[in-house]
């Protein structure tokens, strides 16, 4: 399993738990683990950047989706051990 690292950093976005949990998820099916606190950051930067006045909607929306919008936003960070069935 893999960590990542935010490209860019804006506010946290934690409002949104059920998306964040959604986007966790789809990195998590990737080999990549995010904070909740990361994955509300990257809900909020595609938000932004794509939608400007918009949010991402996680709707009928796959985790293979998901992963591919959001892949552009974060860069893999080093090999971690973590167990995602503790997570």
């Amino acid at each position: 399993m893999r960590t990542i690292r935010i490209k860019k950093h804006n506010n946290n976005l934690a409002d949104h738990k059920e998306d964040v949990a959604k986007i966790q998820d789809a990195l998590i099916d990737k080999g990549f683990y995010a904070t909740n606190e990361q994955c509300a950051e990257l809900w909020e930067i595609y938000s932004e950047n794509i939608w400007a006045a918009g949010w991402l909607s996680m709707n009928n929306i796959s985790k293979e989706e998901i992963y591919n919008l959001l892949k552009y936003y974060f860069e893999p960070g080093p090999e971690s051990s973590l167990d995602t069935k503790y997570i």
